[in-house]
């Protein structure tokens, strides 16, 4: 059967204890006359303690998409399953004001299994770059929240030999299709 095509947001807005608006997208299959509606991403729950970040960016370590347009289809228990169709390798978080707030996220990515884990950058406004000393995520299963934790504790400077933001790189890497 055909796939129903919708978009994860690659740029979500961060809400303090909520999901970005928009961006937790859901599908349904009816029944009858009833629609049944169901999540179609996982979740990745952390605390920011400070509040001086001006934008916070998630990325496959492995290139998979964590956002972006997929084809939505049932499986026999009529759970969303997806596939990729316009892949986006980041996700961009930006603030509801100047700075990210201290406090809870949750933010929806895309369910899959990131061998490699999920590389987490924190922009200041004088353009340094932060990460996360750990590797913080293997796995994200759909309906789910990971919670990762303080994101901003243990950081450390991020410097990339050309000084590129990770959407500058993976925009100069050769382009992967995905014909899956």
């Amino acid at each position: 059967s055909e796939g129903l095509n919708v978009a994860v947001p690659s740029v979500q807005t961060l809400r303090l204890g909520n999901v970005p608006e928009g961006a937790n997208v859901s599908v349904a299959k009816s029944v009858g006359n009833v629609l049944y509606f169901k999540n179609i991403c996982g979740y990745v729950k952390f605390t920011v303690s400070e509040g001086d970040f001006v934008k916070i960016v998630l990325e496959a370590a492995s290139g998979l998409a964590v956002a972006g347009g997929v084809s939505v289809s049932f499986d026999e228990e009529g759970s969303p399953q997806v596939q990729n169709t316009v892949p986006s390798r980041t996700l961009t978080l930006l603030p509801s004001e100047q700075y990210v707030a201290p406090g809870v996220y949750y933010v929806p990515i895309l369910p899959a299994v990131y061998e490699s884990g999920l590389t987490i950058y924190l922009y200041k406004e004088n353009g340094s770059i932060y990460k996360p000393a750990v590797s913080l995520v293997d796995r994200i299963d759909r309906c789910v929240p990971l919670n990762i934790g303080v994101i901003d504790r243990n950081i450390e400077p991020y410097n990339s030999v050309l000084e590129l933001s990770p959407e500058t790189k993976t925009s100069l890497e050769p382009g992967k299709c995905s014909t899956q």
